[in-house]
């Protein structure tokens, strides 16, 4: 049944089987059988680097710029266009490289792995998609201000490196030398540059094979995936290699944009073993030192864990003032100590699994690929994925070696590229006016939507005041809104605040018999309300009763409001993902904002005039400002009204019993929020730019779903991202805001891309042919589909919105005259507003 292919074993973690198999070529599988609504495939490559020429990235993106069978430029993104994927994208990450696909049908599911595996094995690897992808050199508007353009420099632009990440780069660099993991694989402006077309054709034969294949996935049955990954292995192994290994340019490492210490007292500490034993002590060790010294200096950097030839690392640091004075080694000796006292008192670990602390980074991507992207890391550098996945091992702990040492960034090397020299722009210049390949996607699978059997959002039942219904066949949850009208004076607070309960429940002591949520995912949407706006907080598996029990803890406990002030202030200053928002997400919050009632109020909660208020109370920590600022939102939010959601078969009389059951609040005196003057700027050569058209509410939604859907495809993917560099190019209709809006997000034009936007509809539209119009049909069903991993989120965006999410028989009814007239009608350079970062 399973062919060549030799199983090595299995094992069962939390209730799923799981088989791990080899190939004869040296390829790996490890299957995840599970039975659930979504199929997951990946696949990693071991991707090593010399320097940080960003050489890795540059080969994940151009495996999906066309192959043997799919030769256009985008052929991986609009397979997934064209099927009912909700992933499909490429990781570069230290070590390896990842590419991973869903799928919600079987053949779809077949469909984009056969797409994704000749991408993988037989790439065009054209020299125009170099440039396009990596990095090229640009006169710039009117033959003036010579730049570089290209898709992955204006993605790292995202990606600064916080000084933890470069710590922990040149602690790689001075206690192993020879680890490639002190390059950043992802690369450096300063890198990328430099980086020519040949070596990714070398590195992409060297390293592309089936020796160093780790694939991964998750379905019901293991045969259809092991049966196409066999042929494609087979074939690419017969293909042989046919370069050497490409060298790297120099070993230099590149700093970070910004200030970062020069010098750190380190600590590198070796845990035995690759089995669960060797996870969980590194992560008890990890876990004791943040706990005694993190919390009381914010200056200690720990490196979380990670795989390490035999065994799991861990880096520790202090910033000091130099490599050779008593304080440096003051230092030293302060990690010696506290190491040593960790490894004697390692924090205690209730219901610890290795996978729990590898799928951090992957906690918000659909769960039939983030496990297998958790074990990805362990698997490539030769950890047994099985040892991870059973029961914990003899009961003993692993043997553990401590080297201590000063690191230093000496020697580094600038991230300043400079300008392109002429002799550049001519070549590249003349590389880019070559004809662009076959552009045809009627290549691609495509199977229609009439052949596709969808559910549709069911309508919510009010069963009593403050009890709905939200009829489905799955499993009952239990969703709770908090809908709030939104006020200037502290709706701004709004959006921190359910980011930091969302992980503070489980440590806050709620004086209730009340269940503790198993989920804390919250999702924040406005609504129109009467002549106002509300704001509608959704938590997964809260209680009313638990909401309020939670809020009147905290804002009756000094300490406990005096932590989470704390929280925010060290989450803002450690630069912390937590509370950022794209620029991207800024600036079509605002395009939206000044065409639409409700999609101002919801500006006004996560947009950046309430971002900038929050981050500057917040900056100077713990103050009276800040506390009687928080103190208010959480009376806001207390006082505001609560409904109870049921998803499933039916609501219980438990559920009734919760909405009556709700402890009333006693209110104090609210204290005035402090006024705040903020000024922001952009740092940086990249922009984000945004265009909001308003859509009538007599539109068919369906039709405005699908415009946007062909807008994003066929125009603003390739002219802002193809043609222009930028590395998010965006459109869609917002059904909550009855707007359409398109964006940009790392784009290296200025605010001549806002003209560009606000044009094009009437300048460049034009009807689609039948094989695009089913296209945006697909990319519509697949944005509108409840989606596992985004469950809340998609429930509120269901329910806010005043368009209830279009039917499958809508949506086949929509056709290129609807479109083309719609676009005529509604986006005119007139009617559009526009925002600039």
């Amino acid at each position: 049944m399973t062919g060549a292919w030799r199983p090595l074993g299995e094992v069962e973690h939390d209730g799923v089987r799981y088989t791990f198999w080899q190939h004869p070529t040296g390829a790996t599988h490890l299957h995840r059988h599970a039975d659930e609504p979504e199929f997951g495939f990946g696949i990693s490559f071991r991707t090593p680097a010399a320097d940080d020429s960003g050489l890795p990235h540059a080969v994940e993106h151009l495996v999906g710029t066309g192959s043997r069978r799919y030769p256009m430029s985008s052929a991986l993104l609009t397979a997934a266009y064209r099927s009912c994927s909700g992933f499909m994208n490429g990781l570069s990450e230290t070590g390896r490289t990842t590419y991973a696909c869903t799928a919600t049908d079987e053949r779809d599911y077949a469909d984009l792995l056969e797409v994704l595996l000749d991408g993988l094995y037989h790439p065009l690897l054209r020299r125009r998609d170099f440039l396009r992808e990596v990095c090229r050199a640009t006169a710039g508007a009117g033959g003036s201000g010579a730049q570089w353009r290209g898709i992955i420099r204006s993605e790292i632009a995202l990606k600064a490196e916080t000084p933890a990440q470069w710590f922990g780069r040149l602690a790689v660099r001075r206690f192993r030398p020879d680890d490639p993991a002190q390059f950043r694989h992802d690369g450096t402006p300063g890198g990328l540059s430099g980086l020519e077309y040949e070596p990714c054709v070398a590195f992409h034969d060297v390293y592309y094979r089936p020796e160093e294949a780790h694939s991964f996935a998750s379905s019901p049955d293991a045969e259809p995936t092991l049966t196409a990954l066999a042929s494609a292995h087979a074939e690419r192994s017969r293909a042989g290699v046919h370069h050497g290994p490409p060298g790297g340019r120099k070993a230099l490492l590149h700093g970070p944009i910004g200030p970062a210490p020069r010098y750190w007292a380190a600590a590198r500490i070796q845990v035995s073993g690759c089995g669960w034993n060797a996870w969980h002590e590194a992560e008890a060790l990890t876990r004791a030192l943040a706990s005694d010294h993190r919390g009381r200096d914010g200056r200690w950097t720990i490196v979380n864990p990670a795989p390490s030839g035999t065994g799991v690392v861990v880096y520790v640091g202090i910033p000091t003032d130099g490599d050779d004075t008593p304080h440096a080694l003051s230092h030293l000796r302060v990690l010696e100590a506290a190491v040593r006292h960790a490894r004697a008192n390692p924090a205690p670990l209730e219901g610890y699994s290795p996978l729990d602390l590898l799928g951090v980074p992957y906690r918000t991507m659909p769960p039939s690929v983030s496990w297998g992207l958790a074990l990805a890391g362990p698997r490539v550098a030769g950890h047994a994925p099985l040892a991870l996945l059973g029961a914990r091992g003899c009961d003993h702990t692993p043997p553990s070696r401590m080297e201590l040492g000063i690191v230093t960034d000496a020697g580094q090397a600038g991230n300043d590229p400079g300008r392109p020299t002429p002799a550049r722009i001519r070549q590249d210049t003349a590389l880019w006016r070559a004809r662009i390949g076959d552009q045809d996607a009627s290549v691609l699978p495509l199977r229609p939507l009439r052949a596709r059997t969808v559910a549709t959002h069911p309508v919510v039942e009010h069963l009593a005041p403050g009890l709905e219904l939200w009829p489905s066949d799955e499993p009952t949850r239990t969703l709770t809104h908090v809908l709030l009208p939104v006020e200037p004076d502290s709706a701004f607070l709004i959006d921190p605040l359910v980011r930091f309960l969302r992980t503070a429940t489980a440590k806050i002591p709620v004086p209730t018999c009340m269940p503790r949520p198993a989920l804390r995912t919250g999702a924040v949407m406005a609504r129109g309300s009467g002549a106002g706006a509300t704001v509608d907080l959704l938590f997964d598996g809260w209680s009313p009763r638990f909401w309020t029990a939670l809020l009147t803890t905290i804002a009756e406990t000094p300490a406990l409001t005096t932590a989470l002030v704390a929280a925010i202030t060290r989450a803002l200053r450690q630069r912390s993902f937590t509370l950022v928002s794209a620029p991207h997400e800024i600036v079509a919050s605002a395009a939206v904002a000044r065409v639409s009632r409700v999609g101002a109020a919801h500006d006004a909660v996560t947009g950046l005039p309430a971002m900038a208020r929050w981050r500057s109370l917040f900056a100077a920590g713990v103050t009276d400002g800040s506390m009687n600022a928080l103190t208010t939102a959480l009376l806001r939010l207390a006082d505001a009204e609560i409904r109870l959601l049921v998803t499933g078969p039916r609501a219980t009389a438990t559920h009734l019993d919760w909405t009556r059951d709700r402890p009333t609040w006693t209110a104090r005196d609210r204290a005035p929020v402090p006024a705040v003057t903020v000024a922001f700027t952009n740092e940086h050569e990249w922009h984000a730019h945004a265009t909001a058209w308003p859509i009538a509410a007599r539109v068919d939604a369906a039709t405005a779903a699908v415009l946007g859907a062909d807008l994003r495809r066929r125009f603003i993917h390739p002219l802002v991202r193809e043609e222009g560099g930028a590395y998010t190019a965006y459109a869609g209709f917002d059904a909550t805001a009855s707007a359409l809006v398109a964006y940009t997000g790392a784009d290296p034009c200025d605010a001549t891309r806002c003209r560009q936007l606000g044009t094009l509809p009437e300048s460049r539209y034009f009807r689609p042919d039948e094989d695009a119009l089913e296209t945006a049909r697909l990319m519509v069903l697949q944005r509108y589909r409840l989606d596992p991993k985004d469950f809340p989120s998609a429930v509120a965006r269901a329910l806010a919105a005043p368009h209830r999410p279009p039917t499958v028989a809508e949506l086949a009814a929509v056709t290129a005259a609807d479109l083309a007239h719609l676009a005529e009608t509604s986006l005119s350079a007139q009617q559009c507003a526009s925002v600039s970062h």
